[in-house]
């Protein structure tokens, strides 16, 4: 019995632990009641450690981070003052060298230059070149009536100079004592004391006198007479005649060479036009200085001879 008893108590009682994994493991129990853990008790000391570390790199990567941090904002705010500093320098330079100290105007006929210098003045940062340079060679740039386009160079940093194209003229009538002349689109374009060569002298034509502003359509009783008008005037050109004046009554139009006047009604012109030189050129053999009356109105081309009306007075 003694015997058994101590083989009893020799022998070691396999037991079966638990790694932190949840998986089980055989181990031994010895008779101080302690058990000899295997493998998995090394593995859970492993991953114990690499926990730590786990742990531990992260933190030692955000205190060097911060670091960093702290170092890059200084160089950040070090780089922004100095293009502060440089802009600030080029501003101040800007405004010394490139204030405009003269304005040269070319192109300009008929348009005064001081109403172009004027035009220019009206702008507050007029006094910079590089403003005037940018400004007045954008297309949304709102001109004055008579011009039709500007072009603005720099021949030095204070030097301006300004290229004129004007608008065709396509008549002048009576208005406030002086001429006013409108383009092709009956805009009111200039308003002068002198009469511009090749232009046409326009008489009868009712407008709203009061309403008339410069750079505005002209307010007409007939609104299509305009379009009436830079037809006509275009056919004269091409044919190489220039009226003395062109008469409006309504919507019927006359034009006036000498003594002759050319009553050319309503449409069709161009080839009422085209009958007009060498009718003149007969007048003017037979009828030697004879004030007269031309009949052109209902002219057509299948007609055969032009009715002419000598003034008897």
């Amino acid at each position: 019995m003694a015997q058994r008893n101590i083989r009893r108590r020799d022998q070691s009682v396999r037991t079966t632990t638990y790694s932190q994994s949840g998986h089980s493991q055989t181990g031994e129990r010895h008779p101080s009641g302690q058990h000899r853990r295997g493998s998995a008790s090394v593995r859970q000391r492993g991953s114990t450690q690499m926990r730590q570390r786990r742990t531990s790199v992260p933190a030692q990567k955000k205190r060097r981070r911060k670091r960093r941090r702290r170092r890059f904002n200084w160089k950040w705010l070090i780089f922004v003052l100095c293009i502060a500093a440089l802009l600030g320098g080029l501003g101040y330079l800007e405004t010394i060298i490139f204030q405009t100290k003269q304005i040269t105007v070319t192109g300009n006929v008929h348009t005064p230059e001081q109403d172009i210098l004027d035009w220019m003045g009206s702008d507050k940062y007029a006094g910079n070149s590089l403003y005037v340079l940018w400004r007045y060679n954008r297309e949304d740039v709102q001109l004055p009536p008579s011009v039709q386009s500007v072009r603005v160079t720099l021949k030095s940093p204070g030097k301006v100079q300004v290229q004129v194209k004007e608008k065709t003229l396509a008549g002048r009538i009576d208005y406030d004592g002086a001429f006013l002349y409108f383009d092709k689109d009956g805009t009111a374009s200039l308003k002068s004391d002198d009469v511009i060569d090749g232009v046409t002298y326009i008489e009868g034509m009712e407008i709203n006198a009061e309403k008339v502003k410069m750079g505005k359509k002209i307010p007409a009783a007939d609104d299509k007479i305009f379009g009436q008008i830079t037809e006509l005037t275009a056919l004269l050109r091409k044919n190489s005649l220039i009226p003395d004046r062109l008469t409006c009554s309504g919507s019927n139009l006359a034009v006036t060479f000498g003594a002759v006047q050319v009553m050319l009604g309503v449409g069709n012109y161009e080839e009422k036009i085209a009958q007009v030189p060498p009718v003149l050129q007969k007048l003017s053999e037979q009828y030697a200085g004879q004030a007269g009356v031309l009949h052109l109105e209902n002219y057509q081309t299948s007609d055969t001879s032009i009715r002419f009306v000598p003034d008897t007075q």
